[in-house]
């Protein structure tokens, strides 16, 4: 492999992407004993940095004496061109290091969008495309949300790891430890790793099982770093990122992550505050973010805020992502009132109240209106609103009552707000409104995607009605990639075909919209001879077997069956928090299976 200059980066916008050397970044020296872990992230610097799973991965595995993790993240187009004209392999961060060098390579796939970017690092680093050409190099593992419906993917990738993988990564990593002293050949090391609880190897699967995700039952006893890497460049979250608890109990009928991260646990208040103080201090960063899928449902969120605003951690903001609007009490308001104001963020997703109770999502419209004025009164400076169409169950008035909505919170601005250098004048609403697509693990898995022209004319609709509207500014997702990200995440193995015919044609950073080809992935449609609306536009038979059904989530087909039903019925279900950890529905053979 040619020399890595330092006049490498300087070829190239933001070296800072690809340099290292950041602050507390953990560089370790090889040695043949020591199993190398690549952590690729498939995406831009800046938004793997500010994945949380990657950044406890990393930590766990530089904590165990045994092991080297190093980073590495998609280059930019102007990388990656000077890459392949020095014909220089895609390095880690840490040492520089080939990731053909590496005896794990270690994708996170959070995003169906990302995942021809999988295939653009495998083949910058020299690296066989397809699992089963593999002779040699680093075993190919990829984990996160897109492992729970791995079959598109899964010829390019020689284990999934199904779950939360903070215990079961240092398994695997163990185990790959173990090989170093016997003699085996690749096929016995993946026939070996394939036996870990959560592991999923495609090449061994039999038909008739069932692979369980990996769950970590106590969040206070799981590692959790204090050190994390501080960027030299700004970052998507530049902030000291806290999970206060993971999962979710409230049932969204179309939300995938909150069915997949069940049960709900929680970190305790004493652990949260240890790991912010120490966190702060080794890192120096002046925020913290609480993180979770919705942090307004920590059972003693109130008690937190006060105990931050009367520590030592008081100088310290604080960020309170995913917050519903039944969450915001008193007490938080008045906390917030403290903290640095600029923009806070809702999401009803409709705008009428009976498809609010066919996707089971409990939104109180009055307390919205007036915690807006609210808002707007102690100094906020933005309202962000998050919509989506083509839900089931969806009338004819969801333009209108969604328009309506909107316009009664901006009745609720003031002329305009106080002057000052922190708030500046008047107040803006921002609407994201996105195309609503039917995920497996959720009970809408059996839906079809509403039909492209009907979405268009709802968006232009919308378009049309917000131009109006003063100091309100509308975002719409692009039809096109919702359309590919339906087939995808719905997808059987035939489309890996795909998917690598419109890697060959350019294919890359498909969420980027300066990147995006769709004309990449028609043509690979047509030359695989396979109809992308068979995926997206078909509504699946409630008894039909399911491209991702040998993926065990914990959570029964026939609840699913059953919150259909509701759905129909517009019945709501109630939180089943109070009920999470017994309740036999989602955590059945989920907290007592195996090492889980």
């Amino acid at each position: 492999m040619p020399l890595i200059s330092p006049e490498l980066f300087l070829q190239v916008r933001r070296p800072a992407r690809y340099i290292g050397g950041e602050y507390n970044q953990i560089k370790k020296q090889w040695s043949p004993d020591l199993v190398t872990f690549a952590l690729a992230f498939p995406d831009l610097y800046e938004i793997g940095m500010s994945h949380l799973g990657s950044r406890i991965i990393y930590h766990i595995l530089n904590d165990l004496s045994y092991a080297v993790c190093e980073r590495v993240f998609a280059p930019w187009i102007d990388m990656e061109e000077l890459l392949r004209k020095k014909n220089i392999s895609l390095f880690s961060l840490e040492n520089r290091k080939p990731l053909k060098e590496f005896d794990i390579l270690g994708f996170s796939i959070g995003y169906e969008l990302s995942y021809t970017n999988v295939l653009n690092m495998l083949g910058l680093s020299d690296i066989e495309i397809y699992s089963n050409k593999r002779k040699h190099g680093p075993i190919v593992i990829a984990g996160g949300l897109g492992a729970f419906s791995p079959e598109p993917m899964a010829p390019f990738i020689d284990l999934f790891v199904i779950g939360d993988g903070e215990e079961v990564v240092v398994e695997i990593v163990k185990a790959f430890h173990n090989f170093k002293s016997q003699k085996m050949t690749r096929y016995e090391k993946l026939q070996a790793l394939n036996r870990i609880s959560g592991v999923y190897a495609p090449e061994f699967h039999a038909p008739s099982s069932r692979i369980k995700k990996r769950v970590v039952k106590d969040l206070d006893k799981s590692p959790y770093p204090i050190r994390m890497i501080v960027p030299y460049m700004e970052v998507v979250h530049d902030r000291y990122a806290l999970e206060i608890m993971r999962g979710c109990s409230r049932g969204c009928r179309f939300c995938q992550a909150g069915f997949l991260y069940r049960p709900v646990r929680e970190r305790s208040m004493e652990k949260l505050l240890e790991l912010a103080a120490e966190g702060i201090k080794r890192t120096g960063y002046e925020e913290v973010s609480f993180l979770s899928l919705s942090s307004g449902d920590y059972s003693k969120l109130p008690e937190l805020l006060k105990s931050f605003n009367t520590s030592q951690l008081s100088i310290t903001s604080v960020s309170l992502p995913s917050l519903h609007i039944e969450n915001i009490t008193p007490e938080i308001v008045s906390y917030l009132k403290t903290i640095r104001k600029n923009t806070f963020t809702f999401a009803p997703e409709t705008g009428e109240k009976r498809v609010s109770f066919a996707i089971n999502k409990k939104f109180d419209y009055n307390k919205l209106l007036e915690m807006s004025e609210h808002l707007f009164k102690i100094g906020y400076r933005k309202i962000k609103l998050y919509f989506m169409i083509g839900l089931p169950r969806e009338g004819e008035k969801v333009v209108e009552e969604m328009v309506n909505l909107v316009s009664e919170i901006a009745c609720r601005r003031p002329a305009s707000a106080p002057h000052t250098k922190n708030f500046g004048r008047g107040a803006d609403i921002t609407v994201s409104v996105s195309n609503f697509i039917p995920k497996p693990h959720t009970p809408f898995q059996w839906e079809k995607m509403e039909d492209l022209s009907s979405l268009w004319n709802k968006q232009m609709k919308l378009k049309e009605l917000f131009k109006k509207m003063k100091r309100v500014k509308f975002n719409y997702h692009d039809l096109n990639s919702s359309f590919l990200e339906a087939v995808l995440s719905r997808g059987d193995r035939k489309l890996s075909s795909v998917i690598y015919e419109a890697w060959k044609s350019g294919a890359k950073f498909d969420s980027w919209r300066e990147c995006f080809r769709y004309s990449a992935w028609q043509d690979a449609f047509k030359k695989t001879d396979i109809d992308p609306y068979f995926y997206s536009h078909r509504e699946r038979d409630e008894d039909e077997l399911l491209p991702w059904d040998h993926i065990d989530t914990g959570i029964d087909k026939d609840f699913f069956r059953a919150e259909r039903k509701k759905a129909g019925e517009g019945v709501e279900s109630p939180d089943c928090r109070s009920q999470c950890l017994n309740c036999g529905v989602c955590s059945k053979n989920i907290l007592t299976s195996g090492k889980s």
